[in-house]
C-alpha cells in the first residue's frame, strides 16, 4: 500500500471522527407487557421469494448491522476457529463465502452507499480504489460480533448460522432512515433489504450494535422514535412482525471533551427501555467491556459481546434451556427513607443463578437537583443475602426529595456487576427514587 495509510487505519479514523462530530426523553421504569407496532405485509411482501443468491448451506440467517463496533476493530492473538461447514458469511460483494474475519469489510461491499459514506469520513476516490483492486485480506485475529455469536449458537445447537454484514462505521441512526428504501444500494436500509431480498427474504433475525454516533445533544432528541421506526420497518419489509431483534447497549468512550456525558447516559438509558416497547426486543450490555482503543471495544469482548447475543437468542428464540438472558431493572425500593442511613433495594431479572462481581459492586450513584455535593452518597453496596438476583445500597443520610439514582454515570463508567453466564447488568438512570 505504498506510503499510504493502511484500510483499517483509514476507516478506524473515519469511524472516531463521525463519533466526535456527532453527524448526526428517557421513559419510566421497568419492563411489563411490551406490545408489537401494527404490521400489515402487503400482498407482494407476503409472497415466497425465490433467492438469486440462496445460502450454500442449510442455515438460519442473521443481520448484523449497525456501526463500527459490530464490525472488526479489535484482534485476538489467534484468528477465532469458525467452521466453515456450519458458518457461512455473505459477503458485502455479495458472494458467500467461509467465514473469514472480519465478516464486514466495507471496501468491497457492492452497494454504493458504503463506498460513499467512506468518502464522507475521509477516505479518498484514489485510496479506495487501490484498496478495492487488491485481494481482501484475511485479517489474523479480526474479530467481528457475528463470529463470535455464530461460533456460540453452532457450538451449543444443531443450527447453522448465515451471516449478512450491513454496517457501517461512524453513522448515527439517521442514516439507516427505512423511507430511504427506495434508494436501494444508496442507502443503508435500501442495501440491507435487498441483501435480504437476495438471499430469499427470509431471516432468523436482527443483530444491532449502535449509538455511540448519536450521543450528542442534536441527536439524542430523535434517537427513541428513529430506532422504533426503524425495527417497525424491518419486521414490515420481511413481513415477519415477530422478527426476534437483538441489540447491544453502548459501551464507553475515552475522550478529553466530557460535555457529552449525559448525552452518553441518555441513549443507554433509551436503548434499555425500548425493551418494553414492542416485542421480541433483546438487549445486552457492553458497558463493562474492556477497549482496543478510546471508542472501539477489544477482540476479546467483542467476541464476549457476540457469545453474549447468542446466549439470548439460544434461550428466545430458539428456546433452549440453561442459556443466558437479557438483564432487567425490575423493581427498586427505598428502605428508612427518613433514617439516618436508610438503605435502596434493587431486584433484576433475567438473572441466571446470582448477581457476582470482581471485587465489590461499582458505579451506582446518587444525585440531586442542589449543590454538587447535596446529594448523599452510596457507601457500600452489598448483594441481597435474600435474593441472588438483588441489591442493597447503602445511604450515608437521608434523602432529599429530587435525589435519583444512576447505574453507569458518563463517557466512561466502571461496571462489573454480572450473572453466573457472564451477562452484564445494563446501565440506568438517573431514575427517580420510590417514596417508599
Amino acid at each position: 500500500m505504498g506510503g499510504g495509510m493502511k484500510r483499517r487505519d483509514i476507516l478506524k479514523l473515519g469511524a472516531m471522527a463521525a463519533t466526535e462530530m456527532g453527524i448526526g426523553g428517557i421513559a419510566g421504569p421497568v419492563r411489563k407487557g411490551a406490545t408489537a407496532a401494527p404490521l400489515l405485509p402487503s400482498l407482494e411482501q407476503a409472497k415466497p421469494r425465490i433467492a438469486s443468491h440462496p445460502c450454500p448451506i442449510k442455515a438460519d440467517l442473521w443481520v448484523l448491522a449497525g456501526q463500527s463496533n459490530m464490525q472488526a476493530w479489535g484482534t485476538l492473538n489467534e484468528p477465532l476457529k469458525l467452521d466453515p461447514k456450519r458458518i457461512v458469511n455473505f459477503r458485502m460483494n455479495n458472494e458467500w463465502s467461509p467465514p473469514f474475519e472480519p465478516i464486514h469489510w466495507n471496501v468491497e461491499a457492492a452497494d454504493t452507499v458504503h463506498r460513499d459514506l467512506l468518502f464522507k469520513l475521509g477516505m479518498s476516490p484514489e485510496e479506495y480504489k487501490k484498496e478495492r483492486a487488491a485481494p481482501r485480506p484475511i485479517v489474523p485475529g479480526g474479530v467481528d460480533v457475528g463470529g463470535g455469536f455464530a461460533k456460540q449458537i453452532v457450538d451449543n445447537s444443531a443450527h447453522n448460522i448465515g451471516l449478512i454484514p450491513c454496517a457501517m462505521g461512524g453513522i448515527p441512526i439517521k442514516y439507516w432512515d427505512p423511507a430511504l428504501k427506495d434508494k436501494g444500494s444508496a442507502s443503508l436500509y435500501g442495501s440491507m433489504y435487498d441483501r435480504i431480498q437476495m438471499v430469499g427474504g427470509r431471516i432468523k433475525g436482527i443483530l444491532w450494535y449502535q449509538g455511540e454516533s448519536d450521543a450528542y445533544e442534536e441527536c439524542v432528541g430523535e434517537y427513541r422514535k428513529r430506532f422504533l421506526e426503524l425495527i417497525d420497518a424491518i419486521r414490515r419489509d420481511t413481513g415477519d412482525p415477530d422478527l426476534p431483534f437483538l441489540y447491544v447497549q453502548i459501551s464507553r468512550y475515552y475522550d478529553q471533551d466530557r460535555t457529552n456525558a449525559k448525552w452518553w447516559e441518555a441513549i443507554r438509558d433509551i436503548q434499555r427501555h425500548v425493551t418494553s416497547e414492542r416485542k421480541k426486543l433483546y438487549m445486552v450490555s457492553a458497558v463493562d467491556a474492556d477497549f482496543q482503543d478510546r471508542i472501539h471495544i477489544s477482540g476479546e469482548s467483542t467476541q464476549l459481546v457476540g457469545q453474549r447475543l447468542a446466549e439470548v437468542a439460544l434461550s428466545e428464540v430458539y428456546d433452549q434451556p440453561d442459556h443466558g438472558h437479557s438483564i432487567t431493572l425490575e423493581s427498586v425500593n427505598v428502605i428508612g427513607r427518613d433514617t439516618a442511613t436508610p438503605a435502596i433495594r434493587l431486584t433484576f431479572g433475567g438473572v441466571t443463578g446470582r448477581l457476582r462481581a470482581a471485587g465489590r459492586p461499582a458505579d451506582f450513584e446518587l444525585r440531586s437537583d442542589g449543590p454538587p455535593d447535596s446529594a448523599p452518597v452510596i457507601y457500600r453496596t452489598d448483594f441481597d443475602p435474600h435474593n441472588p438476583a438483588g441489591l442493597v445500597l447503602r445511604v450515608n443520610f437521608p434523602f432529599r426529595e429530587s435525589t435519583r439514582l444512576i447505574y453507569g454515570s458518563g463517557m466512561t463508567p466502571f461496571m462489573n456487576l454480572v450473572d453466573d453466564k457472564n451477562m452484564s447488568v445494563p446501565a440506568f438512570g438517573p431514575i427517580d427514587l420510590p417514596d417508599n
